[in-house]
């Protein structure tokens, strides 16, 4: 016998010896064949109130809330590009109004929506230039998981990006849902995020 063979029969030999529920992680997910985000399992442990961070290789984030009049959670956003000289902090009302290259961009969070276990809004961030422009919509949710300690950004399966240049649009309907974990029950400044 050739070790090529020998290896094959070897390889062979331990896929009948496996337990029999043996099948790559993918095959045993209930997503298996169709495309979507696992989001967690959504809780009512936790609070609402403190500092939150997301971080990609793109992108930082921190969200803060707080509980306004009649018990309605605020939200308060700061964001810094990774790549690129973006970056912009919102006030409590979700909204910011910043120059990106000398151009009025706008971006808005607004919370529409509290429960206990939820809150639900819209999500709109708006950059317009002279032979191009960005435009992302959503109706968003957001929720505690993992004991209350991480909360997703979920985006929905309306989230839209648009994006122009010249006379090319590319619209794009990309499932996301980002997952922030809580850095503190207070409001700690940007500089205290453990990024």
């Amino acid at each position: 016998m050739s070790r090529g063979s020998a290896f094959v029969a070897l390889v062979a030999g331990a896929l009948l010896l496996a337990p029999s529920g043996f099948a790559p992680a993918a095959a045993q997910s209930e997503f298996h064949g169709k495309t979507d985000v696992y989001r967690g399992e959504p809780t009512s442990e936790g609070t609402w109130s403190g500092s939150w961070m997301y971080v990609s290789r793109d992108q930082r984030w921190a969200l803060w809330l707080r509980e306004g009049p009649k018990g309605k959670v605020e939200a308060k956003l700061q964001y810094q590009a990774q790549g690129a000289p973006e970056t912009f902090e919102t006030d409590w009302t979700g909204t910011s109004e910043y120059y990106l290259g000398g151009t009025p961009v706008k971006f808005e969070l607004k919370l529409t929506r509290t429960t206990p276990e939820k809150l639900e809004g819209s999500w709109n961030w708006v950059a317009s230039f002279p032979d191009s422009e960005r435009i992302e919509t959503a109706q968003v949710s957001l929720y505690r998981v993992a004991y209350g300690r991480s909360l997703v950004l979920d985006f929905g399966k309306e989230f839209t990006r648009i994006v122009r240049r010249g006379a090319r649009e590319t619209k794009t309907t990309p499932l996301a849902a980002w997952g922030f974990t809580k850095v503190s029950k207070r409001h700690v400044s940007w500089d205290e995020m453990p990024w």
